[in-house]
């Protein structure tokens, strides 16, 4: 019998007024049947089966009404344990053994779906409630540390917690109600994140062998429901910052439990495996509200958290007790992944720190298992979430200190998909080596500046100012000087500002991440590398690549611009990053009309200045336009620049963006 059950036959449930003795004694028995088995899973569950069919021929649900009437929190002692008096302690015996049949009486609703108990249960369980979840932090606290006590309270806690979740009917309005009280959510976050003074350990629940830690479990639980998850994060949300910092410290210290315990050999690597995943699914629904989290919380959480991953999966991957785990481990990169990627208000910092922690390894070493489990679709879902910012300098110097470029330099699975994705990522490998920390670049930075008329106004020069400045009001235009922004004002911004500022507003942060300063640097390094390793001397008049590049409406700004008609023979180089495409040149009288022109054939006059630039000095100047990713594929980052063919400080010639123009579309 269980630590904390140990009253006679009899005690604490008394029969209704209208119960016969016979009926009141088979209740106790049925009761005391499932505490004496609750060791052995078959026999506990012949006993729940037994008590749910008894107690829901029983005509009311006085049996459940008395056991929550008796938990009244107004008898929970005030006095500490050591002033207890004996009416003190048998109050406390008596919770235990109520919080006990509570616990039967929850568990065997599973057998009790058709007889409408389970509903009308949710109903009365919420007018208890509260004394019901005073009694169950009163007494886990109340129990030594260590002690089988306070496992005990534990496990009811989880079982009382877990019944709710999963045996009452989820469409039952009162199993909503129950689950998002308040009383609810806060013992969800003690339980979440209280220590034993003692260990300074987390309250945990690994009693049963081989079978993830319960506790866990249940915060994994109260995901699943998104009205459920909404109040508990409302919740949280009105706490100081410093609790809920408080709350991202717990699950990283949950985390390098889970992964002490397996290094010691007190828990088996499946059971690791999968109170990681559970743990990981509520953190990730947490992440998820990123207004809850200060930016440094969330990279710090998700490094640490790769790390603990890292080594749960890679001592996971020595035992050869077969392929259960395998699935739980990707998913836990996959949704790391997409934190990242999909909620994270700047994706390619978080992907960083995710790298540092380890997690390429992790994922590539998985390939192989995931391939012959689930399909190399799903083996390779991740590597695909991370191809539209593996060009980003955040992402390459991550990359570098930990070695990963390597991974993608021999084979990571069997399938052409697999294949596929290595070759593209070792690609990018060797443009982000030439294009970070090659000789490409030797003789200045690349230029980011937006004023067309940047070569005359800055007296030829192609020197990046110390401080490079934005347009405060939109957000957009870049400018290497103040000349260049006055002679830029007048020429075009007064009239784009406007429109600019209010794409810029609207935009979520994530996506401004993305045309943030660094990352406009990145993808001009990566044009002005692809010009020099692929494109002749201008001028460009090479034979063009056959078709037109996919293209959209014209986005903003919304100019009213009107065609210009190039010179004949003039071409622009074309690079799609998104389709993977090589360096193409094309037309430019045909480009312009499929690619530029608004439906009402207007274009905007930057871009005609661009072609003017070029054309007026054909012998070293070239136009391009680079595709980048984003906003998930429903908008592309469209980046045309004007290159000149240079040679400066003595270097070899190269060529040299002078202006850039960049538009969503």
């Amino acid at each position: 019998m269980p630590a904390g059950r140990n009253r006679k036959v009899g005690a604490a449930i008394q029969a209704p007024p209208q119960a016969s003795r016979m009926q009141m004694n088979k209740r106790r028995m049925l009761f005391d049947q499932v505490s004496e088995t609750a060791t052995s899973t078959s026999r506990s569950t012949a006993a729940l089966t037994a008590l749910a069919k008894f107690l829901s021929e029983e005509q009311d649900l006085e049996w459940l009404e008395h056991i929550l009437r008796s938990l009244d929190a107004s008898q929970i002692p005030t006095v500490a344990f050591v002033n207890f008096t004996n009416d003190d302690r048998k109050r406390c015996q008596s919770a235990k053994s109520q919080l006990a049949d509570l616990t039967s009486a929850l568990l065997s609703f599973r057998w009790m779906e058709s007889s409408g108990v389970p509903t009308e249960g949710a109903r009365l369980l919420i007018d208890y409630w509260d004394s019901i979840t005073k009694w169950m932090r009163y007494l886990i606290l109340l129990s030594r540390s260590q002690s089988p006590e306070r496992l005990t309270m534990l496990g009811y806690t989880a079982k009382i917690l877990l019944s709710i979740a999963v045996h009452i009917p989820e469409s039952d309005e009162g199993r909503l109600g129950l689950m998002t009280l308040s009383q609810t959510s806060d013992l969800i976050i003690f339980l979440l994140t209280h220590t034993d003074k003692a260990t300074g350990e987390h309250y945990n629940d690994f009693s049963l062998p081989g079978e993830p830690c319960r506790l866990v479990r249940v915060f994994y639980g109260w995901t699943n429901s998104e009205d459920v998850w909404i109040s508990i994060t409302a919740r949280i949300a009105s706490f100081s910052l410093r609790s809920r910092r408080a709350i991202m410290d717990s699950i990283l210290a949950r985390a390098k439990e889970i992964d002490g315990r397996h290094r010691s050999g007190s828990v088996g690597g499946l059971c690791a495996v999968k109170t990681f995943f559970f743990l990981s699914g509520f953190a990730i629904r947490l992440l998820a509200w990123s207004r809850l989290w200060p930016a440094k919380v969330v990279s710090v959480f998700l490094e640490v958290f790769a790390q603990t991953l890292r080594s749960i999966r890679d001592r996971f991957a020595e035992d050869p007790s077969g392929i259960d785990g395998w699935s739980e481990l990707s998913k836990c990169t996959i949704a790391l992944i997409k934190v990242a990627t999909s909620l994270s208000s700047n994706p390619t910092n978080a992907l960083k720190y995710l790298i540092r922690g380890g997690i390429l390894p992790c994922i590539v070493g998985n390939v192989p298992r995931v391939e012959s489990l689930l399909g190399p679709s799903e083996a390779v879902q991740t590597l695909e979430l991370m191809l539209p910012y593996v060009y980003h300098s955040r992402v390459f110097w991550a990359m570098t200190k930990n070695d990963d470029h390597a991974l993608f330099r021999r084979p990571i699975g069997d399938s052409l998909e697999a294949d596929a994705i290595r070759r593209t990522i070792a690609d990018w490998s060797e443009r982000d080596t030439l294009a970070y920390a090659g000789k490409n670049v030797d003789g200045g930075p690349t230029m980011a500046c937006s004023n067309i008329k940047h070569w005359d106004t800055s007296s030829h020069s192609v020197r990046q100012a110390l401080t490079p400045k934005r347009c405060s009001r939109c957000r957009v235009a870049i400018y290497c000087s103040q000349a260049c922004q006055e002679e830029d004002w007048n020429a075009y911004h007064s009239q784009d500002c406007r429109p600019l500022a209010q794409w810029y507003s609207g935009l979520e942060e994530i996506y401004t991440s993305l045309i943030s300063f660094e990352a406009r640097i990145d993808q001009l390094r990566h044009m002005e590398l692809q010009a020099n390793l692929h494109l002749p001397r201008p001028p460009l008049s090479k034979i063009p690549t056959p078709g037109i590049p996919r293209v959209s409406s014209q986005a903003l700004p919304d100019s009213s611009g009107e065609p210009y008609t190039c010179h004949p023979g003039s071409m622009i180089a074309w690079w799609d990053v998104v389709l993977g495409t090589d360096v193409r040149l094309v037309p430019l009288a045909s480009y312009q009309e499929a690619a530029w022109q608004s439906p009402d054939g207007k274009v905007d006059p930057r871009l005609t200045g661009c072609v003017k630039e070029m054309e007026a000095d054909p012998g070293r100047s070239i136009l391009m336009e680079g595709v980048f990713p984003f906003i998930s594929g429903e908008e592309l980052i469209y980046v045309t620049v004007v290159m000149k063919w240079l040679s400066l400080g003595g270097q070899e010639a190269h060529y040299r963006i002078v202006t850039n123009v960049i538009r969503a579309v």
